[in-house]
């Protein structure tokens, strides 16, 4: 069988259980490793425009303002001098001119929420009568900002707070004007006035609060505006609980609309480092000013952040703005913004938790080709103990549906037999991959078919389709070995027929005297070959002398000048229970060449070859290492002598 098979498609080896050497067919190959394309695995958010609006503005309480005395005799004009007495009398209510009372720290604001009271300091000779009514103007707009309201008596050299009023709603400026009604209580005695009781006074303190401002053109304090909102993830066919971002950016896109510098901290809830904490952004920015941040994110670990192990289907955010307090006066509103444009690029992982659907992997075919010579052999025959054995190994942590084509490609002879595999790898992981061996012969697939054909060559292809839950990392592959394994235990379908090299007596060999003396002086010329089979099969054994290369095994010539044909029918050897050869059979064939057959010697060169034909079989043989048919041969001549030479 060595003129039938290369050596790349079989080898020898010792059969314990026969105690003998063995001819095994012996094919094999293997798979490059395959992994998840790194574009099936990544995702990116959507673009997301993030507008951080200031919204209220909290500004701290100005320092009370005191508007200016306001003496005893600029309230009664017509008072004597000092040293004259002024007689008891009756309580009175004046209303005297307005004074103003104008506040620092801010110039305009619109208020959303606020109070206001006042603080009635009366330092007059005079006590005050319950029902004192302060009116508040504002000074640019004339509109009333109150009335306040004290409902007790304010005795001289005391203070009293009036009722607090809300400011919600209401538009100021710095300067307001106070009018009051004020209520006096009269005396009964008589009382001699000093210059002291003239210029007793009394002042008014106007007190605001914290107040909190839709605009305000204003010393603007610290503000801190917080924000968290979440951008979707493009995630296609697959859902995220957990990855490890390889490769990846984020592009921040930041106008400060505002007329102070601010600090802002995005931090990505959702991103987090070796230490579980969030990736945070610091970005500086300018009053009024455009600002461009590029943001690396490999190394950081994807998840949610809320709930460990559930899908990521967002990108948590988490925005901080903090405004410098103002170098002065500065102008600021509620619908003032920061306005972040993020846009996120396609973000490649290392590593993957989750569910993906469909997932393809291609797996690239390889193909052993020579495998089999078939430029001198006839018929066909069968391995029926072929197994083909697949080793798959697995380090995704995914289950693998396989689909595998193996085809065997005779092309000589035109043929191809395909084997599909369909099979399930379970799961493994990168430090212990997973084995799955399928093994298919003659009752569990076409195996044995697609061998029978005697493949020149055999092309492995296919893919592997992921779905359902798990994790992979990007290095993690799955690879295949195969090999079709087999004894030489042959079953014939129809008779083989091995055609031997083809060889030649070269015009070298026989000089031009000797050729003339076979074909003259010869008596008798005999052609002895001698045949030892041993193959456990009977043979038909054919030797052929031809003028012609091209016409050596052509049987339909019948000249026997031109060609000379020997053939005899071999036993098979003598086998012994397990069908194994014991004895070889022996068979000398004789042929007598007759005065016309002798003339082929002339012809230069002369060509033989030999063909064997193994007959079919039903029943399935064994070939060991140094079965073989072997044939060697000798002429025999009887030469006519002249006395004289």
């Amino acid at each position: 069988m060595s003129e039938v098979l290369t050596e790349s498609s079989f080898k020898d080896s010792l059969n314990s259980t026969l105690g003998d050497t063995l001819i095994y067919v012996s094919i094999s190959d293997s798979t490059e490793p395959q992994a998840i394309s790194e574009d099936d695995l990544a995702f990116k958010s959507d673009d997301d425009q993030i507008v951080e609006t200031m919204g209220t503005i909290s500004l701290d309480a100005p320092s009370p303002q005191n508007t200016p005395d306001v003496t005893l005799l600029e309230l009664f004009p017509d008072l004597p001098p000092a040293g004259n007495q002024i007689p008891p009398f009756d309580s009175v209510t004046i209303e005297p001119p307005g004074n103003n009372v104008k506040f620092d720290s801010f110039e305009r604001v619109v208020i959303e929420t606020g109070q206001m009271h006042l603080v009635f300091h009366n330092n007059l000779i005079l006590e005050i009568d319950s029902g004192l009514v302060v009116s508040v103007f504002d000074s640019v707009s004339t509109l009333l900002i109150g009335q306040f309201l004290f409902s007790e008596k304010i005795s001289p050299g005391t203070s009293k707070q009036s009722s607090t009023l809300d400011l919600d709603d209401q538009t100021l400026s710095n300067t307001f004007i106070l009018n009051y009604s004020i209520p006096f209580t009269g005396t009964d005695t008589v009382h001699t006035i000093k210059q002291s009781d003239l210029e007793s006074s009394f002042t008014t303190e106007v007190v605001l609060s914290a107040i909190d401002v839709s605009s305000a053109t204003a010393e603007i304090p610290e503000q801190i505006v917080e924000r968290e909102d979440t951008s979707p993830i493009n995630t296609e066919d697959k859902t995220v609980t957990l990855a490890k971002i390889r490769e990846g950016g984020l592009t921040l896109n930041i106008q400060n609309n505002l007329e102070i510098n601010s600090d802002l901290v995005i931090e990505i809830l959702t991103m987090v480092d070796d230490l579980d904490q969030p990736k945070t952004v610091n970005v500086d920015l300018f009053a009024n000013q455009a600002t461009v941040k590029q943001i690396d994110i490999k190394g950081f670990t994807i998840k949610n952040h809320l709930t460990p192990g559930a899908a990521v289907d967002e990108i948590a955010y988490k925005i901080t703005a903090t405004t410098h307090p103002s170098d002065g006066f500065a102008t600021v509103s509620s619908t003032d913004d920061i306005v972040v444009d993020m846009t996120m690029d396609s973000t490649f992982v290392s590593y993957f938790e989750g569910s993906v659907s469909n997932v393809k992997i291609d797996i690239d075919p390889v193909e052993q080709e020579d495998l089999v010579d078939l430029t001198d052999l006839d018929g066909s025959f069968k391995l029926p103990d072929l197994v083909f054995t697949l080793n798959f190994y697995n380090q995704i942590n995914f289950d693998v549906d396989l689909d595998l084509t193996l085809t065997g490609i005779n092309t000589r002879d035109n043929k191809q037999v395909v084997l599909n595999v369909d099979e399930t790898l379970f799961a493994g992981n990168s430090d212990n991959q997973k084995l799955t061996v399928i093994t298919l012969n003659k009752d569990n697939s076409n195996i044995v078919d697609l061998m029978a054909i005697l493949p020149t060559s055999i092309k492995m292809e296919g893919s592997a389709l992921i779905n359902g839950s798990g994790s992979v990392a990007t290095s993690d592959a799955i690879w295949s070995d195969y090999s079709i394994e087999s004894p030489l235990k042959v079953k014939i379908d129809e008779d083989i027929s091995i055609k031997t090299d083809k060889d030649s007596i070269a015009a070298d060999d026989l000089e031009d005297d000797v050729r003339e003396g076979i074909t003259e002086d010869l008596n008798d010329v005999f052609i002895h070959i001698n045949t030892e089979n041993g193959l456990p099969l009977g043979a038909s054994f054919k030797f052929f002398l031809a003028a012609d290369s091209t016409t050596l095994y052509d049987e339909t010539i019948l000249d026997s000048t031109k060609k000379v044909i020997i053939s005899a029918d071999l036993i098979p050897g003598e086998t012994d229970e397990n069908g194994l050869v014991t004895l070889p059979a022996n068979e000398p064939i004789k042929l007598g060449l007759s005065q016309q057959q002798l003339q082929i010697f002339n012809t230069k060169p002369i060509y033989y070859g030999a063909v064997i034909k193994i007959n079919a079989n039903e029943k399935a043989v064994t070939f060991r290492k140094h079965d073989l048919l072997k044939y060697g041969g000798f002429i025999d001549i009887k030469v006519r002598v002249n006395s004289d030479e």
